[in-house]
């Protein structure tokens, strides 16, 4: 299993080499980008900050938690960290499993179980800034507080 968090551009098929094993016959993956909006206000930018230092550490209790309930040769996980910029890579999740089916809805998992995995008042293991431009002006709006 591994669990990363970096401030550098993630290679998917470096993850996904990761979570390769001898028996499995599949990887499912999740790619997560950075998109051009929220909730209809244009984005330039995310940043995404390990606030307390233990984003990886949260990360690393929800994989084990995916890997005792499903079943799963191996896993992935690699999050960014920093300013990320429309189309760039935050976040990717490979699963090792024997058939394509054990790995279909575990790799929806993480996005569910992040929000269990935080402390209270914080709903994602990595605090999230985001850029909106409404107009000229460029607002920095925090989430995950």
């Amino acid at each position: 299993m591994l669990v990363k968090i970096v401030d550098c551009a993630i290679h998917p098929e470096e993850v996904i080499a990761q979570a390769k094993t001898n028996n499995s016959g599949c990887v499912v993956s999740y790619v997560g980008l950075i998109r051009d909006n929220s909730y209809e206000k244009a984005v330039q930018s995310v940043e995404y900050r390990d606030q307390d230092g233990l984003a990886e550490s949260r990360l690393t209790k929800l994989a084990a938690e995916i890997a005792s309930r499903f079943k799963i040769n191996n896993l992935a996980m690699v999050h960014r960290t920093g300013v990320l910029k429309v189309g760039e890579i935050n976040i990717v999740f490979a699963l090792a499993c024997g058939h394509r089916q054990e790995g279909s809805r575990p790799v929806l998992m993480p996005w569910t179980g992040l929000k269990r995995a935080c402390p209270p008042g914080r709903r994602r293991p990595i605090w999230t800034v985001l850029s909106i431009r409404i107009g000229e002006r460029l607002l920095g709006l925090k989430s995950g507080s």
